[in-house]
């Protein structure tokens, strides 16, 4: 299951399997709860959003084709 954090009225449920980031300045407060990180930012053509974040705190992390604004944070997490 999934919810977006607006629309989170307090904790996370226990049975909540994704929660999608959808405000500014809350990652790295969120970040040691998570298991995985999809960095959004790379699904649109927007350039991408910093990858480098979360592999910083131990995450595994997936993300999209568009990163051409942080080509060189992609291209190390690639050949790591």
């Amino acid at each position: 299951t999934y919810v977006r954090r607006t629309r989170l009225d307090g904790p996370v449920a226990n049975d909540v399997q994704v929660v999608e980031l959808d405000t500014i300045g809350e990652l790295l407060d969120l970040m040691p709860l998570a298991r995985a990180v999809y960095v959004g930012g790379t699904l649109r053509d927007i350039g991408g959003h910093t990858v480098l974040e979360p592999a910083a705190c131990g995450k595994p992390v997936s993300f999209g084709p568009d990163t051409s604004k942080i080509a060189g944070q992609a291209e190390v997490l690639l050949q790591a």
